[in-house]
């Protein structure tokens, strides 16, 4: 999951831009939670970002498939944790991974 989003950063940031995943540690509900957030200074098409995560929703990519996005949010959801994005020209991309410290399968 992590591997196939950072590949994603590195496609859609600009050229020579700086990615960068950080992890912290927060409280969510009374749980504590990972944080993963992997940032670019690219931004996600207004056509995509209603179907980020969904499968085979691709944009501008070669040879992409379209599954990797939604491919990280059944990991996600496999681990009781949650996937979501935000976008803008100011700040660029950020894909934020919530997983719970104790993962638990689903039942």
């Amino acid at each position: 999951m992590l591997g196939n989003l950072i590949r994603n950063a590195i496609d859609a940031s600009p050229k020579r831009a700086t990615i960068s995943v950080s992890i912290k540690l927060r409280k969510r509900n009374g749980r504590n939670f990972h944080f993963i957030d992997i940032h670019n200074l690219g931004v996600v098409p207004k056509n995509m970002r209603e179907k980020f995560f969904e499968p085979y929703s691709t944009s501008g990519k070669k040879g992409g498939t379209g599954l990797g996005t939604y491919s990280a949010l059944l990991v996600a959801k496999a681990h009781n944790g949650n996937i979501y994005f935000t976008t803008s020209e100011e700040e660029g991309t950020n894909v934020i991974i919530e997983l719970p410290v104790n993962i638990k399968p689903v039942k």
